[in-house]
């Protein structure tokens, strides 16, 4: 199509020229209105997540270091809970992965360095 096959009405350009306000600031306080609030709505729920989580039944020692053998022989993926908390006593989220080593009272699960005495539970990753 040409612009030729245009036509516009004369008197709706000028008052098109003449009194159209660009919204200007508004219109991109908008955009940035839209995508702050999805932050909020993403960082909400990244938080409510946080708070539900829930800390499982103390493990022994024993039974930790038994379960990392069979673990460790068998292949089998686990899925870990830290005994510690962050600032605000949030639990942190599972390790899950395979044991891909251990030494001198650690272990390894995907890459992670793991001291054995900070693990809190310790079951099979994958019922998670």
């Amino acid at each position: 199509m040409n612009n030729q096959d245009y036509q516009f009405d004369p008197k709706i350009v000028e008052r098109f020229l003449t009194d159209y306000q660009d919204r200007g600031m508004v219109k991109w306080q908008g955009f940035y209105l839209s995508d702050h609030t999805q932050r909020i709505e993403r960082d909400a729920k990244v938080e409510r997540k946080r708070a539900e989580r829930i800390k499982k039944p103390p493990m022994e020692r024993g039974e930790v270091l038994e379960f990392i053998q069979e673990a460790f022989q068998k292949g089998l993926r686990v899925a870990i809970q830290m005994n510690w908390s962050d600032r605000n006593q949030h639990i942190p989220d599972l390790i899950v992965g395979l044991i891909e080593g251990q030494y001198q009272g650690r272990i390894v699960v995907n890459g992670k360095l793991i001291m054995i005495e900070d693990i809190y539970f310790i079951k099979n990753g994958s019922e998670v």
